[in-house]
């Protein structure tokens, strides 16, 4: 399902929202937008991309319909070694709102990736580019299947949603109080070191 790009444009009046069908890259695009001045908030984004561009030279699979994939220019006052910190907060930023909006629990994978049931859901890319910053993100939305390559590592809002709702299943069918609690005591064993993972993780940033 294509965006409602109108939609997006009334909520965020003043912004300047370039939306393509498809594209190259939305980052190339926001690059030249950037070199010709454009204002700090500008926004390029397309519904598909042929060779979304990910951290490391890597390509961002971008397939039609299924994915946000955009790019804003921001102008912020930081000097080169402190634009890693806009990289998390980006990721602080689309874990919140996902967990807000879909329920899903997320972990932060430093530098760039955010992921839900271990599996990376989004990636964001930051340039520096002549004093702008061009924040790249790549949200994987609807997909429910993915190139080899990616089957084991990557993953979607609506595979997320679709593991979640059968752990609630299972959770809802589960009747005996001692069922409970020895499944209560597996979970707990398999969450603990994640868990611990992620805070060591983040004392070390």
């Amino acid at each position: 399902m294509a965006l409602d790009v109108e939609q997006v444009r009334t909520r965020l009046p003043g912004r300047r929202i370039e939306w393509h069908a498809e594209i190259d890259t939305t980052m190339r695009v926001a690059e030249q937008l950037a070199d010709a001045g454009a204002e700090a908030g500008t926004v390029v984004g397309a519904e598909m991309q042929r060779t979304g561009q990910g951290r490391l030279g890597r390509e961002w699979h971008s397939p039609a319909g299924e994915g946000l994939y955009f790019t804003e220019i921001l102008r912020l006052e930081l000097p080169p070694q402190r634009v890693p910190v806009v990289t998390l907060a980006l990721g602080v930023a689309v874990a919140d709102v996902l967990q807000l909006r879909t329920g899903l629990e997320c972990d932060l994978r430093w530098p760039n990736d955010v992921l839900v049931n271990g599996r990376k859901v989004c990636g964001i890319l930051t340039q520096l580019h002549y004093g702008a910053i061009l924040a790249g993100v790549g949200l994987n939305v609807n997909q429910t299947k993915f190139p080899a390559a990616l089957a084991g590592i990557a993953g979607s809002t609506r595979i997320g949603k679709l593991r979640s709702a059968a752990i609630r299943a299972w959770c809802s069918s589960v009747s005996a109080g001692s069922s409970v609690v020895q499944s209560t005591a597996t979970l707990d064993r398999r969450i603990r070191p994640r868990a611990e993972k992620s805070l060591r993780a983040s004392a070390a940033l």
